[in-house]
């Protein structure tokens, strides 16, 4: 239904040719062809990659600039509402977050969790890529403030459903967004301090983690730094981080081996056709080669222009610079282009709010010139 919408409206009002439809219609015309010649297991997940990239092709390819912002303010409340319930039932119920991590396979409980409106852990990602929006958008001291609290909270929920990927990235994320805030000398000389702090903590970090712990006046905090500080620093090879790290190995080294892929394989079984299955990008790798890419550079490449441009609508071009490091970051450390969350925020979300915040500039302006008026 979804595909037969797009086309339909398509014929109807054309479709923008740029390098984000571009790519989004080669990687549709070659799962057609793994689909129609039974390719591998490509068919099982034929349905996931035409819906997950038909929101793409939809905000920028098909729909208007009106149409953007009506429908972004809808999607972008059911966002907030969903985000809202997910923090609640991962709070209240910390199996919640272990189940929708799919570490645990309880389809009943999955189920359970989706009628509360306890979304996946892709949402939990996502939220992170809106770090940069928080820290380099606003502009009053009633706007620093909400952020300020925003990330505050945003971070407590990471920590206590212990989501390992998702802290990573936050961390990497605020601390790149407070790069980009500067400008010329400051921020090369942020960068720098950033990439030699990255460098401590890689190379000590349980000293680091031990010491932020000790300091923190909550014991329930303190306990998840002290537990994520044993997950990666702690025999790393036996933790979830190792395996992790073993998983991205075999991926590289498929790639290595075998440099135009081993074929579209997605059963997601660990090792199985020499993929990981843990990163996107390391598992493409392995299944396209080279191929792989060609496919991630003119993505990223496309999908940060027309970011830019989006968000240059209110002269804010360097939150696109932000959100697509934070992104590639994201489909490095782990398996992506497979949730509608994902989709929503990266495809549709991110995009949208710039138009949506003129739009509520605009208003606002003009209802202060009706006021002045009478």
């Amino acid at each position: 239904c979804l595909m037969m919408g797009l086309v339909g409206y398509m014929m109807c009002n054309g479709l923008r040719i740029n390098g984000v439809t571009i790519s989004i219609l080669i990687y549709y015309l070659v799962f057609a062809m793994f689909f129609v010649f039974d390719i591998a297991d490509a068919s099982a997940h034929i349905r996931v990659s035409f819906t997950f990239w038909g929101l793409g092709l939809m905000f920028f390819g098909v729909i208007d600039e009106k149409s953007k912002v009506s429908l972004g303010k809808k999607l972008l409340l059911i966002f907030a509402i969903t985000c809202i319930t997910s923090a609640i039932g991962v709070a209240l119920d910390n199996d919640a977050a272990r189940t929708i991590a799919h570490a645990a396979a309880d389809d009943a409980m999955q189920s359970l969790y989706k009628a509360r409106n306890i979304s996946s852990i892709y949402l939990f990602q996502c939220m992170v890529c809106f770090i940069p929006v928080l820290v380099l958008l606003p502009k009053t001291r009633k706007a620093k403030i909400c952020s300020v609290v925003a990330l505050i909270i945003m971070l407590l929920v990471l920590l206590n459903a212990s989501f390992t990927i998702s802290i990573i990235v936050y961390v990497f994320a605020f601390l790149l967004s407070l790069c980009f805030k500067q400008k010329g000398a400051k921020r090369f000389c942020l960068m720098l301090a950033l990439t030699v702090l990255m460098l401590i903590v890689f190379l000590n970090g349980s000293t680091v983690l031990t010491y932020i712990g000790s300091i923190i006046d909550n014991s329930r905090i303190s306990e998840r730094l002290y537990e994520f500080r044993d997950l990666v620093y702690n025999d790393a090879y036996d933790s979830d981080v190792g395996q992790r790290l073993q998983l991205y190995d075999i991926s590289f080294k498929t790639f290595i081996e075998n440099p135009f892929g081993v074929g579209p394989h997605y059963s997601y079984h660990k090792f199985e056709d020499g993929i990981g299955y843990h990163s996107k990008i390391f598992d493409d790798l392995a299944r396209y080669g080279v191929l792989a890419i060609a496919f991630y550079i003119v993505f990223f490449a496309s999908y940060y222009k027309s970011l830019k441009k989006e968000w240059g609508k209110i002269g804010s071009e360097r939150v696109a610079a932000a959100i697509v490091v934070i992104y590639f970051l994201l489909l490095v450390l782990n398996i992506g282009h497979r949730s509608g969350e994902e989709s929503l925020c990266m495809l549709f979300l991110l995009p949208a709010l710039p138009s949506i915040i003129l739009d509520y500039r605009q208003k606002k302006a003009m209802k202060l010139s009706d006021k002045i008026r009478s």
